[in-house]
């Protein structure tokens, strides 16, 4: 069979001689079932190592996308807490800030009404003293 496929390789090289330029030769070796077998073995070990890495290439992409989901969840719930803390104190500050405000509307409510209550007073004190010394007077003219 070797010298069968020597032979044929050698005529079809000896008749592109006649028709074309030289090309380059196949040179087909002769394996034996054994020699085979090894190759073929061989190849699957290469090709069960490639799945292998493209396995682990895979997982570990996986993996990094699962960190990077992960962090961004993180990142959003720290975000989402800082959001509502600051709300927390923009709600309690303004809270204070209108109580603030109420105590000083009251303070300006009582200080109006005193005022008021006290030109009331004074006034109803003036005619009070001033009433007594007419009334003397009315009781010494009659």
């Amino acid at each position: 069979d070797k010298e069968q496929i020597d032979e044929e390789t050698n005529t079809v090289g000896e008749h592109n001689h006649s028709q074309e330029p030289p090309t380059t030769k196949i040179v087909t070796k002769y394996k034996s079932p054994y020699e085979q077998q090894l190759e073929q073995q061989k190849l699957a070990a290469q090709r069960e190592e490639e799945a292998s890495r493209l396995r682990d290439h895979q997982e570990a992409l996986h993996h990094e996308r699962l960190q990077e989901q992960l962090h961004r969840q993180q990142q959003l719930q720290e975000r989402e807490l800082m959001l509502r803390r600051q709300a927390e104190q923009d709600e309690e500050q303004f809270k204070q800030q209108l109580s603030q405000q109420s105590h000083y509307d009251n303070v300006d409510q009582d200080i109006v009404q005193g005022g008021e209550g006290g030109v009331h007073e004074e006034d109803e004190n003036y005619e009070r003293h001033n009433q007594h010394p007419r009334r003397v007077d009315d009781d010494d003219q009659n």
